[in-house]
């Protein structure tokens, strides 16, 4: 990193636009041209989010060879690696960007590739990281879920990759005409005690933030689920105590360095005991309709007097 500048001098603009909940002022070293701020705007405008917390970006496209999302500065760091520098700034090194924070403040000076090239990658995963630096409140978080809006309703399906999450998020709007708030993550959070989900910014390929079947204003969730993959409808209602190790740990990747492993346990703890809705193991037969699940009775699936949620 020591041929990356993160002067805040070469700062000449500032672009002004809400997302996850805060304003976000984007400051660059050279003048965005006007179809990439469009772009940029439009590609996280419309979220629904309550104005909470100001966050101010100084993102500098670096230059030269660096100028590339290709080039491996950008692709060499993942997991994130978090340190301090002179005990007072913090730095974050990641795939796609490095950023650094001065202090206790909400400034925050970003260098990545230039984004002319539209790496959409990049404004995703710093969204998410900052977010979860910034946002101070430990009963807010990112989970590594889908979700789904029934009746509006929202269910969340938490699972480790390759467990199903988006497929379920694809098959639920393809076959049922459903609305998708999230397919990989979920922002969670709790207001007035109440527990609500909230697109993240960071969608996978197969959801574009064009998608028509993706639903961008908060919703309450009615169930919290950890989606199996057992290929037989099944649906087991849980304590916290046998969910929360599941929960935890899809919890654990987008938590910044203000979280502590105990910090990040009570809120898992909490989420789990103040919400109040249902809770537990879910599969179902791989492409076929999950909803079947919680309408009838399915033959097989092994607690038919708990389907009605």
């Amino acid at each position: 990193m020591k041929d990356l500048d993160f002067s805040a001098e070469r700062f000449q603009k500032q672009h002004q636009f809400s997302v996850l909940g805060g304003e976000i002022h984007f400051s660059d070293c050279k003048t965005w041209s006007p179809s990439l701020l469009e772009r940029v705007k439009e590609y996280y405008l419309g979220y629904g989010f309550e104005k909470e917390t100001d966050i101010e970006i100084h993102y500098q496209a670096a230059s030269g060879e660096f100028s590339s999302p290709n080039h491996r500065i950008w692709n060499d760091h993942l997991p994130e690696t978090w340190f301090e520098a002179d005990g007072v700034d913090q730095i974050c090194i990641s795939r796609d960007f490095a950023w650094k924070q001065k202090g206790a403040s909400s400034v925050f000076e970003v260098i990545g590739p230039d984004l002319e090239f539209f790496p959409t990658d990049t404004l995703d995963n710093l969204m998410n990281s900052l977010f979860s630096k910034a946002s101070g409140n430990h009963l807010q978080f990112i989970l590594h879920a889908s979700a789904v809006l029934k009746d509006g309703k929202a269910f969340i399906f938490f699972a480790p990759s390759g467990e199903g999450k988006s497929t379920l998020a694809r098959l639920s709007y393809e076959q049922r005409g459903l609305s998708v708030i999230g397919a990989d993550q979920v922002f969670l959070r709790f207001k007035n005690n109440q527990l609500w989900a909230y697109p993240s910014p960071s969608l996978i390929p197969e959801f574009p933030k064009s998608h028509p079947a993706l639903c961008r204003v908060p919703n309450l969730v009615h169930g919290l689920f950890r989606l199996q993959k057992l290929n037989r409808y099944h649906f087991e209602s849980s304590e916290v105590r046998r969910i929360l190790p599941d929960f935890l740990s899809e919890m654990m990747p987008f938590l910044g360095p203000g979280w502590t492993s105990q910090q990040a346990l009570d809120a898992a703890i909490r989420t789990l005991q103040m919400h109040q809705g249902p809770k537990g193991f879910v599969s179902y037969p791989q492409n076929e309709d999950f909803w079947r699940l919680f309408e009838s009775p399915v033959k097989g699936s092994g607690n038919e007097k708990e389907k009605t949620l």
